[in-house]
Order: structure tokens, then sequence, then C-alpha cells
């Protein structure tokens, strides 16, 4: 009969699809025996879970795989080739969306967003930023899929779309290493799942640009798209962010679906008007 476990580690190599296939052609690779064990069985916080791939048994203790593991305990898990680093990030719910019912929020306008690059704990993601009274401004959400902790921050609201922030350098006293920061040429995108769905709606916001310019043009004359987000809790619907030829700021609500062929399409689209939403929250507060 096996001892008990001894120790229960996270084993990198069974990380599915985190890694390169040229990672592991480094110095420092030692070859082992260990044995697979399907017969384990895994309970976490009270709940029986089944693992895509066995437990992993080598001298005497036993080896998980740290994706499937993260994932159950609410963690992300991202992999740096640069520096072959593996980076197991927590998730951190509680984190407000929606204003508070005493109203207690400093607030804080849209005039002039700009979308932001950072590349934090081994990936890239994109944070919309504003500048208040000459203050930098991250938002919440943002922070959040980055595994930011920001409860307990003092929160800022935004009159138009009630989105809370939070002052840029508090937040920088928050990170758990310097995030390499740039601003995006491109459109930045928050939320979105990396593969064909990323791929066709920055697709999208780059024939924005030149259909905008025709005459059957749905979108604003010269539209120009800086930021895309997923938007939580309603699958395959997106906001983009756009500024026209007046410097107006536009958001466009899409739904995207797939055609028989599996094919994404852009299945609809509608503009945002950010004065309506002003309204609407402030008629709404008056109630």
């Amino acid at each position: 009969m096996l001892k008990r476990w001894k120790k229960v580690s996270l084993l990198t190599l069974l990380m599915s699809g985190c890694f390169a296939a040229g990672a592991w052609a480094t110095n420092g690779i030692e070859k082992v025996e260990a044995f697979l064990r399907p017969d384990f069985k895994m309970v976490v916080d009270g709940k029986s879970v089944q693992l895509e791939n066995p437990v992993l048994l080598y001298n005497d203790n036993s080896y998980l795989p740290v994706r499937a593991i993260s994932e159950i305990l609410g963690a992300e898990v991202n992999w740096d080739g640069r520096t072959n680093t593996i980076y197991v990030n927590p998730r951190f719910a509680g984190q407000p969306e929606t204003p508070a019912a005493d109203d207690t929020y400093i607030n804080i306008e849209m005039k002039n967003p700009t979308a932001y690059q950072l590349r934090y704990l081994g990936k890239d993601y994109g944070i919309l930023s504003l500048v208040h009274d000459g203050v930098y401004y991250y938002r919440v959400l943002d922070l959040a899929r980055m595994g930011v902790d920001t409860r307990g921050l003092k929160k800022a609201r935004e009159i138009n779309t009630h989105s809370l922030y939070v002052r840029q350098d508090e937040v920088e006293k928050l990170w758990k290493e310097p995030p390499e920061q740039f601003m995006s040429y491109g459109v930045a995108t928050s939320g979105v799942p990396e593969g064909e769905v990323k791929d066709y709606l920055l697709n999208m916001a780059n024939d924005v640009i030149t259909y905008s310019q025709t005459e059957n043009s749905i979108y604003p004359r010269f539209s120009r798209p800086f930021f895309i987000e997923a938007v939580d809790g309603q699958q395959d619907h997106y906001f983009m962010y756009s500024w026209d030829a007046t410097y107006t700021l536009r958001i466009f609500a899409i739904h995207l679906a797939k055609d028989q062929q599996q094919r994404w399409f852009r299945d609809s689209l509608h503009i945002v008007d950010v004065d309506y939403l002003y309204n609407f929250f402030k008629e709404k507060n008056k109630n």
C-alpha cells in the first residue's frame, strides 16, 4: 500500500497549453521516473472534482496540474516565454461595479478616455484610463480582470456609465511587480478571449476606419476604435469605444454569433449614446 501523501505540489509538467514546444529545450532538464495515479480522488472545498490529467506520483510526493487546480481555485495561469516563468494569479470577488446605496463615490466624467496595454504577471491586459482634475484613474473592472484586489480603496464613479474607477497612484501601491505600460496604437482589449473572437473583433475595428468613410456607413464618419471590452454576464456581447471626426466619443454595442459553417459574424451593432446613459442614471438617482 502506498504511504499517505506527504506533500502536495504543483506540477509544471502537466500544464496543458501553457508552454511553447521549445520551452523544454534548455539546460537543467532532468528525466525522472514517475507514476500516474488515475485512482486518486480529489476534493476541493468540500466538492469532488474530476481532473483532465491524473495525479502524478514521484518520490512519494503527489503532483497536480497547475492550470486545472488554479482554475478550480479561481486563479489564472499565465506563461511568460521570455523569462520561462509560470504566473499563478488569484482573482478577487467583492469588487463592486455598481454604485453603493449611499452614493458616496466621487463623480468623474469620461471626457478623454485613453486605452493602455499593460503587461502584468505574464499577460497583456487592456485598461481604460481617465484623467479628472489632473488625476489619473484606472477602471475597477479592468483591474479585477488583472487580478488586482481593489477592495478597501476609495472609488470614483464615472457619471455616464456608472463604472467605478480608482486613482492610479493608489493602484501602483498594489502592484505585485511593476507592469510594463505602453499606449496602444492599435486597439486595446479587456476581457476578450484570445483566439478567433479576438481576431474577428480586431479585424472589424480596423475595417471601421475605412468603412466609416463610405456613404452607407452605419458608423460615424472617420470613426477610430481604440478599445474593445467584453460585457460581463452577456455572452458574445462586446462594447467598442471610438472617436469620430468631431472627436466625440462613441460606444458601440456588438453581438457576435456563428453561421452554419461555425464562422463568427456580427449579429447586431448599435450605437450607445453617452448622453442617454448620463440622463438615464440621472433620472434613476432621483427615484
